[in-house]
């Protein structure tokens, strides 16, 4: 957007705040000390999806982005504007035989664990070849991830991040690892 000419103002999933203005300010640090004017890329005060509505509707704005939901893509490509939607990435990643295992388990906890993995470019499935499974789980380990491999486990974390619909509960998105393994009663002190 930026190589485009364009200034940009983004309005992210209220949960992720505060990482987001972190970035606008980190981005528009960096390019401030390349020459850039200041402010070049903003977000809105309060994101919420009301606010994304105002812009959405404003007459100013000539293009919209939107990755995520189905909801705000197919709202951003029928707005009758310019539109780019992309619906949320959740992408898999794949670790075999080739693979420096402990830079891969370093690689996904630090994708994974950003922001408490509510973006959806971080890596949400993980598909490892059996024959290195063993050391893949050690490697995580080392970098405490807790690894939850019975059915018992499994049936609790279903009873809090599904609904009766077996829809995800969204009021743990964006919340941390321990948090969501304490309300399940797998943890009963965070690490």
């Amino acid at each position: 957007m930026i190589a485009g000419g364009n200034t940009v103002v983004f309005s992210p999933h209220p949960r992720a705040k505060k990482v987001s203005q972190m970035l606008v300010k980190m981005l528009n640090k960096a390019l401030m000390e390349n020459g850039a004017p200041e402010d070049l890329i903003t977000m809105v005060e309060e994101p919420s999806i009301e606010n994304t509505n105002k812009m959405i509707d404003n007459d100013k704005v000539r293009l919209l982005v939107a990755t995520g939901g189905p909801s705000i893509v197919k709202k951003v490509l029928s707005s009758g504007k310019k539109a780019i939607g992309a619906g949320a990435g959740n992408p898999p990643v794949v670790v075999d035989e080739t693979a420096d295992i402990e830079k891969a388990a370093y690689c996904i906890h630090k994708g994974a664990s950003f922001d408490h993995n509510i973006t959806c470019i971080s890596e949400k499935n993980v598909v490892v070849v059996q024959d290195i499974l063993p050391k893949f789980k050690e490697a995580l380990e080392r970098l405490n991830v807790y690894y939850v491999d019975s059915i018992g486990e499994m049936l609790k974390l279903s009873k809090i991040l599904l609904n009766e619909d077996l829809e995800v509960n969204r009021l743990y998105g964006g919340k941390s690892a321990d948090t969501i393994l304490k309300d399940a009663g797998i943890l009963t002190d965070c690490r």
